[in-house]
């Protein structure tokens, strides 16, 4: 699993999204984007221990794999780089 935080959604990064999933080697892994936003967006920074209160989009990478298979693991762990 991978996984970034975006500030907006451009039309460019919108199209390395839709690239990724194209490229996606298997059924077995996906792309999960949250949009964080509202009042949990509006409390200061350091008031809690998670720092990244603005607005803004967490993209997560999940790949997983048949163990049976190493060929899958492979490809697995290239697309999710």
């Amino acid at each position: 699993m991978d996984a970034n935080n975006i500030a907006r959604l451009s039309d460019d990064v919108i199209g390395l999204i839709v690239d990724c999933a194209v490229r996606c080697p298997s059924d077995r892994n996906c792309l999960m984007l949250h949009d964080f936003h509202g009042a949990a967006a509006r409390i200061p920074e350091d008031s809690t221990s998670f720092s990244v209160r603005r607005d803004h989009f967490s993209m997560q990478i999940v790949s997983t794999w048949n163990p049976r298979e190493p060929e899958d693991e492979k490809k697995g762990r290239q697309w999710t780089a």
